[in-house]
């Protein structure tokens, strides 16, 4: 799984060496990109992994793609995606609300995020949603709380992670949904959907 990576060192800065003739003779711009040695057992195991030739293979493609599109040139520093925050709510069970999604990081492509409930009680139909949309402007999630047999509130603990169609992918992110009576009446399913506005 991508999780074991989740350490992985990639070097800020690259190397100084000047020697290599890729480099230092070619009449273009050249990179050189290690993605490991064979000779350390880690990286030998890491480069016979297909989860992990992906991922490299795609950061390599992003990385082009940003140098390409001039993100890097403008001075714009390459942020893993990560979410800097989503608000914690309260509902009216049945209540659909509208919740904003803040991140850092340049997805290269559409934004998908994944939700999850943790501790859906047993007469509550909860589910999570997954979602998507263009990667310009902000990422919103819909949702709407569950109606379950309780008469008192009910907070739901949310896991909610972001991914662009390029293979990244940001940490979860654990914020909370309060369920309160006084809302609508019969069933209704947990409804998460991330879009743009």
């Amino acid at each position: 799984m991508l999780d074991d990576y989740e350490h992985w060192v990639v070097p800020e800065k690259p190397s100084p060496l000047t020697n290599l003739g890729e480099n230092t003779l070619a009449r273009m711009p050249s990179v050189i990109v290690e993605l490991g040695f064979h000779t350390n057992p880690a990286d030998a195991v890491a480069l016979q992994d297909e989860t992990f030739k992906r991922a490299a293979v795609a950061g390599i493609a992003k990385g082009w793609h940003l140098f390409t599109k001039g993100v890097y040139t403008k001075g714009n520093a390459c942020k893993p995606l990560k979410v800097t925050h989503i608000p914690d709510v309260e509902a009216l069970y049945g209540e659909h609300q509208q919740i904003n999604v803040e991140y850092e990081g340049v997805p290269l492509s559409m934004i998908q995020v994944i939700s999850s409930i943790k501790n859906c009680p047993a007469n509550a139909p909860c589910r999570g949603f997954n979602g998507g949309g263009p990667k310009e402007g902000p990422v919103t999630l819909d949702i709407s709380c569950p109606i379950p047999d309780l008469k008192e509130p009910l907070v739901l603990d949310v896991e909610t992670k972001l991914m662009d169609f390029s293979g990244g992918s940001a940490p979860l992110y654990h914020h909370k949904v309060t369920c309160m009576p006084g809302g609508a009446e019969g069933p209704g399913p947990w409804r998460g959907l991330a879009r743009r506005r």
